[in-house]
């Protein structure tokens, strides 16, 4: 323990700045037009440092459609912190899976447009990931610390004539009650994509309207 608690003071001037870091709110031009899309502090996630911005078009009516297809997710750098290419790729593959897996509960998931069809545009524009090894020495002593998080902006179109349905942009970061998601080095950021998801989802598909 002893050993321990030297670990923890030599990482003492490591975790000021890393706990610190955060990830921003973009608006990197992915969207084009963001005048619309405004703070909506009734969907961010109690106890979890988030901020989400949207629009939903008074012309979404959920019953008329049935499926989506989700774009290829992109990448465009809106934060201070550049991943490699390939934790890039892997970011972007599971952005587009978590979109299609919780959308996928609620509409049939297409590969090609047609009527009756959501287009689902996702971008990430800044991830952080966690610090894995300051983490599992921060779980011993008291709680993981540098938990990074990510940063989105998702735009959906009806699939045919490209009108804007709705539109927003969000950050999360991790949280520090979410043990298992700090030991992995995007723990937290795939959670966060998967509450997105799930998000979206609900926004889409009402309750009243399914």
């Amino acid at each position: 323990m002893n050993r321990l608690r030297s670990a923890f003071y030599a990482c003492l001037p490591v975790l000021f700045f890393v706990g610190c870091a955060n990830v921003p709110l973009t608006e990197t031009g992915f969207l084009g037009d963001y005048s619309e899309i405004k703070p909506a502090p009734e969907h961010q996630v109690w106890g979890i440092p988030d901020t989400v911005h949207l629009y939903r078009s008074p012309k979404l009516d959920s019953r008329s459609y049935d499926a989506v297809l989700v774009d290829p997710t992109d990448w465009q750098q809106g934060g201070t912190y550049t991943p490699s290419d390939d934790n890039v790729a892997w970011l972007q593959t599971e952005f587009s899976k978590c979109m299609e897996n919780t959308l996928g509960d609620s509409f049939e998931v297409i590969s090609e447009p047609r009527e009756g069809a959501l287009r689902v545009r996702p971008a990430l524009t800044a991830a952080n990931p966690s610090n894995v090894l300051v983490n599992a020495i921060l779980i011993i002593l008291a709680v993981p610390l540098d938990q990074g998080g990510i940063s989105g902006e998702i735009e959906v179109v009806d699939a045919m004539s490209g009108e804007r349905m709705l539109a927003m942009t969000a950050r999360r970061e991790g949280n520090m009650f979410l043990i298992l998601e700090s030991v992995f080095i995007w723990g937290h950021a795939r959670h966060g994509m998967y509450k997105w998801g799930r998000m979206l989802e609900k926004l889409l598909k009402p309750t009243d309207q399914a």
